[in-house]
């Protein structure tokens, strides 16, 4: 599959400033139905193998979310429920925020916002 269009990367657990140890996925460009699997298959290897206290999933360089990534994203929430971490998007733009919104998600997603 063509993934020009998207990027996800893990970044190596650390503990923060409150002593939570967090993981942090990036994510960049139009994530779609190109990028599901390969969404799916990072967040839950990295709840499966590092086991965070908290997964942080940063949204800053997101120019396009589709059903089938907030499938993929819904995904690894309901896989951080069994392991009892905290799952948080962050750094939404307006457009990704309000669909979150409209789907009732955004509370379960962004914690907070």
């Amino acid at each position: 599959m063509d993934q020009e269009h998207f990027t996800i990367s893990s970044q190596p657990c650390r503990l923060n400033p409150d002593g939570i140890r967090e993981c942090l996925i990036l994510l960049t460009g139009e994530v779609d139905l190109a990028a599901r699997d390969e969404l799916r298959d990072t967040l839950l290897a990295v709840i499966d193998r590092e086991r965070p206290d908290q997964l942080v999933v940063d949204l800053a360089e997101v120019t396009f979310l589709d059903s089938e990534a907030i499938g993929a994203l819904l995904d690894g929430y309901l896989a951080t429920l069994i392991t009892r971490t905290v799952f948080q998007l962050t750094n939404a733009n307006t457009m990704i925020r309000r669909v979150l919104q409209i789907l009732d998600l955004q509370e379960l997603l962004c914690p907070g916002s």
